[in-house]
């Protein structure tokens, strides 16, 4: 047969055999032309002429239009149908009435991973190295490597599978989940047992893994990285030759000697930040990746800006405004920049021999898959360790400023600066309500809005020497934010408003299985935008996170945003390309009550409150376990969509308010000690400290030693510590 696949149809009865009683129910995980011809097609003819088990249904989660057309005609002459399991996230619950996503991140997942960790593979791989860097930490977060904003990451959606075919099949059978070959299967296994679902795998044949692994054969492997060094080499040439764009002319400087010199011109320490959407370097009331150093005593000349995102790429404009404010702009790859006299940096040629002789030296030749894949991500982990190792070394980095922490690749980071006596630094960018695997950070310096963040760090395993708490790092745009919620709230009662209420939403995804879907933020908008339309006296401030998207993701609805724009009573802030340049804060401002459409996802609402405006939360979605949910339910907390309604109404007649209505002093001391509008000048001037450090010759671990004691006098010997340390 041309199909290579294990199988485990009854694990209580052992391995391959069948319950007579009860014909199995088959589930494939994906169904398309290719597994139609390589393993479904074999399948349905060894199940029926070789096993002689008839098969009167399949069910699958997701195909293809021409698998699922060329499974369901060959279904038919075996007599049966295919039938897609069709499921919505919002609609998986567990037994407290929570999404049942939450249960998986918050409990399960943690369990999994540990289990991973305790197995026999991974510690015999571990025990090859010493810890003297952070391979350990960067494989146990390799394992899962999951971020709540991604919505492809396939070990939470085989989790959710469970859920799936356990809810929506019943009383038929044994079931069966047939998925492609995946790491870690005897754990994924026996979780599923644990759901009356066996597992069944079939391997995936990769071309592309195949070719690589053809070229890197012994004769090829001579002259692979030879190849290699030559094709990125004649693409800097091209890049280098890239003609001059009308925009470019535009904001190319006339005198010479203003262009930018690379950073490596520049002999001194530098702090690093990577670009992620926003400069408004001139305007510190809009999200800024740089906006400590408005606040603080850094100069331009002490920060590189990278660009990595081909999304929003190092363009004239964006140029322009660096170079007037006189930081070293960096592109770290081909895509993300679109200017041909923007520096470039290019990764060296994979891994130093004597590295590569050292790993081979202690990386046995595995059999499992899992021990292959632990072998590659070493191999990864060190040739991207010399990679920003190098990065750092050309242009004299010595602090690295970041705020993703959801997969492994700060922790390569931290090393590389380790290695070239620098610091790394992750600092805190949106509110952690809840225990969640994703949140586990390893770095030299933390910069957090309060020690909440850091009891979530302790059950994350996050390991941190200096946990700063520096107040919620948006709060020094309150003020000046003022003159741009005032012109929307004018705009408003120009025509007719006599109240203003602040949406905030959390942006959603095309496919709603695997993460929040686009019919809960549409429906979410049709109930605010019909009630601007049915009264007239009403105000609407949109603020969404992703602007760019937003029409696209109302679909039908987007028509009807645009008659209540027609009102004048529908304000909508829409800049920005990743995401939206003006913070919540700013339709907070503007409007009598705002309204987060997530208690998950609490961040625009956790600002919100902190501006004083009296804020709701939505929690449609079921989410028992965040800290939020201290907030009064009915006061602050609302089920649904109605009754928050009914509460505004309530509100809006009672001449003295509502007592407790959209309060959240109970909690603020946790979510920010301090609440001065001074949380980002703190950080500042600790970077600003460390930096003063290198510059003088000190070395790293008297660096962090000194700042932490300079903070601990200017703000308290409880606003410093360690975590897991």
């Amino acid at each position: 047969m041309p199909m290579n696949f294990q199988e485990t149809v009854d694990c209580k009865q052992g391995k391959g055999s069948i319950n007579n009683k009860q014909d199995p129910v088959y589930i494939f995980e994906t169904v398309s032309m290719v597994s139609w011809i390589v393993y479904i097609f074999p399948f349905l003819v060894k199940k029926r002429f070789l096993v002689k088990q008839e098969i009167k249904k399949l069910y699958y989660i997701d195909g293809s239009r021409l698998g699922v057309g060329l499974v369901s005609f060959t279904l038919k002459i075996f007599r049966a149908h295919l039938e897609q399991l069709k499921f919505q996230l919002f609609d998986l619950r567990d037994k407290k009435n929570d999404l049942y996503w939450v249960h998986i991140v918050a409990e399960e997942l943690p369990v999994f991973q540990h289990k991973i960790k305790n197995s026999d593979i991974y510690q015999k791989i571990i025990n090859q190295f010493k810890a003297e860097n952070r391979l350990p930490e960067y494989l146990f977060k390799k394992i899962l490597e999951i971020d709540p904003t991604v919505t492809n990451r396939r070990l939470i959606q085989l989790l959710l599978m469970s859920e799936v075919i356990t809810s929506k099949i019943k009383d038929r059978g044994k079931l069966c989940l047939i998925i492609r070959h995946t790491l870690w299967l005897t754990e994924i296994r026996n979780f599923f047992e644990t759901k009356g679902v066996d597992i069944m795998t079939l391997e995936k044949v990769n071309l592309r893994i195949l070719l690589y692994e053809f070229l890197r054969k012994p004769i090829f492997k001579k002259y692979y990285h030879t190849l290699i060094y030559y094709w990125r080499r004649l693409q800097i040439f091209i890049a280098s030759r890239r003609p001059f764009t009308q925009m470019d002319k535009q904001y190319l400087p006339k005198d010479k000697n203003l262009m930018p010199q690379t950073s490596s011109s520049n002999h001194h320490s530098k702090l690093a930040v990577e670009y992620y959407g926003h400069l408004n370097l001139g305007v510190p009331e809009l999200h800024s990746d740089l906006f400590f150093w408005q606040t603080s005593r850094l100069s331009g000349d002490d920060i590189v800006i990278c660009f990595q995102h081909a999304q929003d790429p190092l363009d004239a404009r964006k140029f322009q405004e660096i170079l007037k404010h006189k930081f070293h702009p960096l592109a770290l790859n081909l895509k993300a920049v679109t200017s041909p006299y923007a520096p470039i940096f290019h990764r060296s040629n994979g891994i130093k021999r004597e590295s590569r002789t050292m790993l081979d030296g202690k990386l046995t030749q595995g059999h499992s898959p899992e021990e292959r894949w632990l072998k590659k991500t070493i191999l990864g982990y060190q040739r991207d360790l010399e990679y920003w190792e190098d990065l750092f070394s050309q242009h004299d980095i010595k602090i690295w400023v970041a705020w993703y922490k959801f997969d492994a690749n700060h922790i390569i980071t931290a090393d590389a600066l380790k290695a070239m006596g620098g610091v790394s630094v992750i600092y805190q960018r949106s509110f952690e309500g809840f225990f969640f695997p994703g949140f586990a950070m390893n770095t030299d310096v933390a910069f957090a809005f309060s020690p909440l963040s850091s009891s979530i760090g302790k059950d994350s395993d996050s390991v941190v020497p200096y946990f700063v708490v520096t107040g919620y790092l948006g709060d020094h745009r309150f003020a000046l934010l003022k003159k741009y919620s005032q012109h929307a709230r004018n705009s408003l009662m120009s025509n007719g408003a006599k109240r203003s209420v602040a949406y905030l939403d959390e942006s959603s995804s095309d496919d709603g299985r695997w993460y929040f879907g686009h019919d809960l933020t549409r429906k979410n908008y049709i109930f605010l935008l019909q009630k601007i339309l049915e009264n007239p006296d009403l105000g609407l401030i949109l603020k969404p996170k992703v602007p760019l998207t937003l029409r696209r993701r109302l679909g039908p609805v987007a028509e009807l945003l645009s008659e209540t724009q027609k009102t004048g009573r529908c304000f909508i802030y829409e800049d920005g390309v990743l995401q939206g340049s003006y913070p919540p804060a700013v339709a907070a401002l503007g409007a009598d009550i705002a309204i987060h459409g997530h208690l998950m996802a609490g961040s625009a609402g956790v600002e919100a409150a902190l501006t004083g405006t009296p804020t709701l939360l939505l929690n449609q979605e079921g989410c028992s376990v965040s800290s939020l949910c201290q907030l009064e339910e009915g006061r602050v907390i609302f089920r649904n969509c109605d009754d928050l309604w009914k509460a505004c109404e309530d509100y809006w007649r009672s001449p003295k308010g509502i007592p407790g209505f959209g309060d959240w002093s109970s909690i603020l001391d946790q979510i920010d000690p301090f609440r001065d509008g001074r949380a980002a000048e703190r950080m500042g001037t600790y970077l600003s400290w460390m930096l003063e450090g290198f510059k003088g010759g000190l070395s790293r671990d008297t660096v962090l030693a000194d700042a932490a004691e300079r903070y601990r006098k200017a703000w308290g010997k409880d606003k410093v510590f360690s975590v897991n340390c």
